[in-house]
């Protein structure tokens, strides 16, 4: 890549642009006889692309390791994935994962301490215009691909040293803060998972549990199925004869949420969709480990993987959302699919889903106390979305040095 080529010439003064070859240390690949007995296995799937960290890593020896596993890593290193680089698959080494390895398919970079702080390396190459370049360079239509050669050639702004470890405080303390975020929106989802296995076995009042035929439930819970509790809705419509309504397909449905976070537009649609009213159940049927069901917020049109459920009288559309997020219901669900590719499961199975039903009255009450908890989530997680505006807008600004912190003396190093 040639320096013309980067995006960020107007940079300030003191500031250089330096392409990546220059400011990081050789990283070596080791012959598979000479890997570790054991050993952390870092995979491309093992990134979070949301979070840029990982998230999972696969526990191997070298008996059963597998041909790619051939790179080793340090604490500090930066790990960014060459197939499908546009996916931004990238991630800091923490100390947990020190002197693991990680797949051929990332480029592992390793800073220059004597020129470049680490994490500074780590924030830089989040840049958008990384992406671009990227995406130009990738070879390969049904697997496109870029080499450790190709990331090694862009160009970075660089300022002093210690600019570089001001930029990393002021992002480093935005990222522990979503961080934070992140572990009490996991916390407090493992919360309503347990809250509602707990009533949906006990209630909510504690009286004495019966067994039953569906396991044990309170002793004035009667049983019932779910086409007890609603009705499915079959309207179907096009999209451009409702244009005025929202929009909802699975992507705009989040794993385990009671509500939408965004919807999307009748315009950007074409083949007949599924209607639903205001405070009708819309159920995820295409992949039902997925866990997708929302109630809906106002009129609109829906994809036709999405079945919409109307509760009948007085039956709470928490209560019945609760059902559909309940641990025995997603297995029961995912039981009846069929088709290998794209499993789907159908209102005809699902209807006769046998469960526990107390009276109105406790329903209600279940319904609010799992939706005290999803507002909760629902909280958290606006916070943790303000949170990455603001990474996102400092990084862009800090980076091409329009945002100065100069006088920033209280940071904390690394």
């Amino acid at each position: 890549m040639k320096k013309e080529e980067n995006q960020n010439n107007n940079l300030p003064k003191n500031w250089e642009l330096k392409q990546i070859e220059e400011i990081v240390m050789k990283t070596e690949q080791i012959n598979p006889i000479h890997l570790p007995g054991k050993f952390e296995y870092i995979d491309v799937s093992s990134i979070s692309r949301e979070f840029l960290r990982i998230e999972n890593t696969t526990s191997m020896s070298k008996q059963n390791a597998p041909g790619r596993a051939r790179k080793p890593v340090k604490t500090g290193d930066v790990i960014i994935a060459t197939v499908r680089p546009t996916l931004k698959r990238l991630a800091f080494i923490e100390k947990e994962y020190n002197n693991q390895i990680c797949s051929t398919a990332f480029c592992v970079l390793r800073n220059n301490p004597d020129l470049i702080e680490n994490r500074y390396l780590f924030y830089a190459i989040q840049q958008p215009y990384i992406y671009e370049i990227l995406k130009t360079m990738q070879g390969g239509a049904s697997y496109p691909a870029v080499t450790d050669k190709n990331i090694r050639s862009l160009f970075i702004p660089l300022p002093s040293k210690e600019e570089q470890k001001k930029i990393v405080a002021v992002l480093h303390e935005i990222q522990k803060a979503i961080e934070t975020q992140d572990a009490i929106i996991k916390t407090t989802q493992e919360l309503k998972k347990s809250t509602m296995q707990y009533l949906f076995t006990h209630g909510l009042y504690g009286e004495k549990t019966r067994e039953s035929p569906i396991g044990k439930i309170p002793e004035s819970w009667g049983i019932g199925t779910l086409k007890d509790l609603c009705d499915i809705i079959s309207d179907t419509c096009l999209p451009s004869n409702n244009s005025e309504l929202v929009y909802i397909g699975l992507e705009h449905m989040d794993t385990a949420s009671f509500f939408l976070n965004r919807v999307g537009s009748p315009k950007d649609v074409v083949s007949s969709k599924n209607k639903f009213a205001k405070n009708d159940v819309l159920y995820g049927k295409l992949r039902p480990y997925l866990d997708k069901a929302v109630v809906a917020e106002s009129d609109g049109i829906c994809s036709t993987d999405i079945l919409v459920f109307r509760p009948k009288k007085n039956i709470p559309p928490l209560f019945l959302l609760g059902i559909l997020h309940s641990s025995r219901f997603i297995d029961y669900a995912i039981q009846t699919t069929h088709g290998v590719n794209h499993p789907r499961t159908s209102w005809k199975s699902l209807q006769f889903y046998e469960l526990g039903v107390p009276l109105i009255k406790e329903q209600q009450k279940i319904g609010d106390t799992l939706n005290i908890i999803e507002q909760e989530i629902v909280t958290h997680i606006s916070k943790r979305t303000c949170l990455q505006k603001l990474f996102n807008s400092m990084l862009n600004r800090l980076m091409i040095g329009e945002l100065r912190i100069n006088n920033l003396t209280n940071f904390k190093k690394d």
